[in-house]
């Protein structure tokens, strides 16, 4: 009686290697086409891209690539809501400065803290500084690939691990299918509904030089308010009757630490500053014991409170959607707080 002879390890290997295939051309898909533009250098980072990149790491790209040819002085801090406050518009209340927006998606105390750091520990002058924040920024104070590549920040700046910072992208790169809806639209350039929320139907854009950026949909909002918020009305809930509260304190010891250490920063390098509560479509008011924290180390003169319920938030055509207020809303904050 004869036994057939196991499999050898070539063969093993050989199927193995067939098994993996698809996982092993998918990795070399991210290598090659950089999906979240991390990988290579670019001298836009936003043409033709429809995949939303981390704002963190494009701002500070484009900082570094252009702070010794234009000699920035001034900048502007914050989240996305920070976009609606232009360089051009800030720039008459800055005394000639060199504007550039230094922000980041979903920015925290942590992130405002690392960037102002690392600006005074490169020698960067600070001749004025514009901090637009809310209750949203203060709770977190450490840097964490957990909440994803769009979140996670330049480590450049951070001073954390380039490796995790790399890992994080090419994990999510898998996560969710992003793969599939990212390869489907590069091989036929067609946005599907399924791809909602990870391929956007129209390409960002950012200034080159100041790296202002444009909302989505305000260009839709602007070309036809009637329509567009008439097309748009589920993207606003009825406040009618919402009983209107001061938000939790965000403000602790670990915060008032890093907020200490940005008003050395301010001091050393003399800087003219203005910090900017947003005024928020949930017209919740900011906590009032987190707002004479923030008024006795800045100076009340230089916090500008817009949250709660008063005229910019009570207008629904203020905002592009509940997250995001317009330009013309900047524009009046920056005329009023700096009117001192």
């Amino acid at each position: 009686m004869t036994h057939a002879r196991p499999p050898g390890l070539g063969t093993f290997f050989a199927k193995s290697l067939l098994f993996l295939a698809p996982l092993i051309a998918v990795a070399i898909s991210y290598f090659v086409l950089d999906p979240f533009k991390v990988l290579y250098a670019y001298d836009d980072y936003y043409a033709e891209n429809h995949i939303e990149t981390d704002r963190d790491f494009v701002s500070t790209q484009i900082y570094l690539r252009n702070r010794a040819l234009v000699g920035y002085d001034s900048f502007i801090f914050g989240s996305s809501r920070s976009l609606a406050f232009r360089s051009r518009e800030w720039k008459p209340y800055i005394d000639a400065g060199v504007p550039f927006h230094f922000d980041a998606s979903a920015e925290t105390l942590y992130g405002l803290w690392t960037k102002l750091a690392f600006l005074d520990a490169s020698g960067a002058p600070i001749r004025n500084a514009l901090v637009v924040v809310d209750a949203s920024t203060f709770p977190i104070l450490s840097d964490s690939s957990e909440r994803g590549h769009l979140y996670i920040k330049d480590p450049r700046v951070s001073r954390r691990s380039p490796l995790q910072f790399q890992l994080t992208f090419f994990k999510d790169y898998f996560k969710g299918g992003f793969f599939i809806m990212y390869l489907d639209y590069r091989l036929f350039g067609v946005v599907r509904p399924y791809m909602r929320g990870v391929v956007s139907a129209t390409a960002s854009a950012a200034d080159p030089i100041t790296n202002d950026s444009e909302l989505e949909g305000l260009a839709e909002r602007d070309a036809d308010p009637e329509k567009y918020y008439h097309d748009h009305e589920d993207l606003f809930y009825s406040r009618d009757g919402l009983e209107h509260w001061n938000a939790p304190r965000t403000i602790g010891e670990g915060q008032l630490s890093m907020l200490e250490d940005i008003r050395r920063i301010f001091l050393k390098h003399q800087t003219r500053y203005k910090i900017i509560i947003n005024p928020l479509y949930d017209q919740v008011y900011f906590n009032r014991q987190d707002l004479a924290s923030l008024q006795s180390l800045f100076g009340p003169q230089n916090v500008c409170d817009y949250s709660g319920v008063n005229s910019y938030t009570s207008d629904v055509r203020n905002y592009v959607e509940t997250s995001h207020f317009i330009p013309s809303v900047a524009r009046h904050l920056l005329k009023d707080c700096y009117s001192d």
